[in-house]
This record gives structure tokens, C-alpha cells and sequence, in this order.
């Protein structure tokens, strides 16, 4: 399964070209760099966490040089395990669902 065929299933639109991921901590320097983006202003970054509880994730979908979208998640419900901040995913990136290793607990997506 490509992250196209994932966004397509869900009725997304196929007009992206890629996804920015950016979890707690992430700099406006190494947002810019994975994004593409030279000198452009993010707001609500989201910032490191103490250890009260899960830091926050964000999937940010760009069309070429615009941003389009981003889906707020945590690093407890995370839905594509094993990237890091500034990863950048390409409709083409397959991946292999994980299935829940114990009751009560999710499945997940990882790089195929």
C-alpha cells in the first residue's frame, strides 16, 4: 500500500506531492528544509513536552510550494511509525500495516 492509495481510501483529494512530518520539538529551520520552503512562517510549531504525557505530531500535506493541510495527532496514536521529525513522505511511499500486538492496543503503519 502506497500513502496515495491510504489518502485516496479515506476520499482525500491526489493533489499533494508530499508530506512534511513534524513532531514535538521540530525547528521553523528544519521545517523549511524538509518542506521545501525557504523563510516561511509556521505557526503553532508544536513544542517539546515535559513528561505529563504524549508530545503532539503533525502531518503537513504540501502542493508543490503551498501547504494544504495538516492532521494533528500524538506521538501515542502516531499513523506512520518509524519517521522522524522533517521526514518527508512521497504519495509513492509504501508502506505495510502493523497489526495490534496485544488487546486494546493499535495497529500501525511502517515503511514497507
Amino acid at each position: 500500500m502506497s500513502v496515495a492509495d491510504l489518502t485516496q481510501a479515506a476520499g482525500w483529494s491526489a493533489t499533494w506531492d508530499r508530506v512534511v512530518v513534524a513532531k514535538a520539538g521540530i525547528t521553523r529551520e528544519r521545517m523549511n528544509q524538509a518542506s521545501g520552503l525557504q523563510d516561511y512562517c509556521w505557526p503553532n510549531l508544536p513544542t517539546a513536552v515535559g513528561s505529563d504525557g504524549p508530545a503532539r505530531v503533525f502531518y503537513v500535506f504540501f502542493d508543490g510550494d503551498r501547504p494544504l493541510q495538516s492532521i494533528r495527532t500524538d506521538t501515542s496514536k502516531e499513523y506512520f511509525h518509524r519517521y522522524g521529525s522533517g521526514d518527508v513522505l512521497r504519495p509513492d511511499t509504501r508502506l505495510e500495516p502493523v497489526p495490534p500486538r496485544s488487546p486494546g492496543s493499535a495497529g500501525y503503519l511502517q515503511p514497507a
